[in-house]
């Protein structure tokens, strides 16, 4: 069985507050040979604007997770 993490940075999409901004996320996965990736980690490495704190969306291409910038860190559950 072959075992592999991927650590990628994706564009995503902040929605919330009356406000939208991109985004880029790292996104870790285990890939396990033919199967679908599992994701463990978001982490949004940077916004285009500087956003209130709150929650938010975060918009990705396969994925839309509820987030919240709390005390200027991102808080990103895994869905």
């Amino acid at each position: 069985m072959c075992n592999q993490v991927k650590d990628d940075l994706y564009s995503g999409v902040l929605l919330g507050s009356g406000r939208k901004s991109r985004c880029r996320v790292r996104v870790l996965m285990n890939l396990v040979n033919n199967r679908p990736p599992v994701v463990f980690e978001y982490h949004i490495v940077s916004a285009e604007k500087s956003l209130p704190e709150g929650d938010y969306q975060l918009l990705l291409d396969w994925e839309t997770l509820n987030v919240r910038l709390q005390d200027g860190e991102w808080l990103v559950p895994l869905s």
